[in-house]
């Protein structure tokens, strides 16, 4: 497995504990969501900035449907155990 490989998978496993371990006085996935917007704002010239925007506006959007679109909701749910 290649360096950058074994980055990002550590990356999703700190972000996935941090979202469970839930112990911030702000909870994480705001955080995420406001520093996405942010940098989504500051960055529109890149692709770190278009995928940046691409999220946030994904999750604002899912705040106002009934039911919103989530690509992998089978796993994630077994994952969450919801």
């Amino acid at each position: 497995m290649g360096y950058k490989i074994e980055i990002m998978i550590l990356t999703k496993k700190i972000l996935i504990d941090e979202l469970l371990e839930d112990s911030h006085p702000q909870p994480v996935e705001e955080v995420i969501f406001f520093a996405l917007a942010e940098y989504a704002k500051n960055n529109k010239q890149n692709w770190n900035g278009t995928i940046a925007f691409a999220v946030s506006k994904r999750i604002e959007d899912a705040k106002n449907e009934k039911e919103p679109t989530i690509m992998n909701e089978e796993y994630i749910n077994e994952f969450l155990e919801v």
